[in-house]
């Protein structure tokens, strides 16, 4: 519908940027409905494993951060601020700018929030590791978690070095995210599903 608006009707940016977040939802969505499928033949597959309740909403709210960060992305592609800052780290050289403008303002917020988004993958790495390393699924997807944020952000520096000039990279740096999410939104069905002695002290 978002699509057809913009057609028929035109959106302004911060709609469209929408689009995007909406795909990733559907993309996950898809994936979880496939593995609850899988899972509803076996019930007794079903993997609800043992965690505190602190790493249950660490679990949530990152994956709600990550859904904003994607937000923030689908924006900086929507308005045209995909190189408005040349170069990485620095933005045009400078660390702050002395020449801003709303691009690369907008530039600049999608920076910080991927950066924001990988050190908050990095704590939950380190936590599922240290806390619980026997729940082995949990410890396969934050470790593919940060396999996939790393790639993100190696797509990401690569599509601001080579200008956008390929758009495999471009395509790369979407998938990316969109794998990312799914994976958080896993973890989040599986640190959500009840059973009475599932919280561990």
């Amino acid at each position: 519908m978002l699509g057809a608006g913009a057609v028929v009707f035109g959106q302004s940016d911060l709609i469209m940027a929408l689009h995007f977040g909406f795909s990733a939802l559907s993309f996950a969505s898809v994936v979880l409905l496939t593995r609850l499928a899988f899972e509803d033949s076996n019930p007794r597959k079903q993997y609800v494993p043992i965690v505190s309740k602190a790493y249950k909403w660490f679990v949530i709210a990152t994956t709600i951060y990550a859904y904003l960060a994607i937000y923030t992305g689908a924006y900086v592609k929507h308005k045209n601020a995909t190189l408005a800052c040349s170069g990485f780290p620095l933005c045009n050289g400078e660390l702050i700018p002395s020449v801003f403008h709303d691009l690369i303002g907008v530039q600049l917020l999608h920076r910080a929030a991927a950066m924001l988004l990988a050190l908050l993958l990095l704590i939950l790495f380190i936590w599922t590791l240290k806390a619980f390393r026997k729940q082995s699924v949990l410890v396969f997807c934050a470790t593919l978690a940060i396999i996939l944020v790393a790639g993100q952000a190696a797509s990401g520096i690569a599509v601001v070095l080579t200008e956008n000039s390929t758009l495999t990279i471009g395509i790369f740096h979407a998938l990316l995210i969109s794998l990312l999410f799914t994976v958080l939104c896993y973890m989040v069905m599986l640190v959500t599903r009840k059973n009475k002695d599932r919280y561990k002290n």
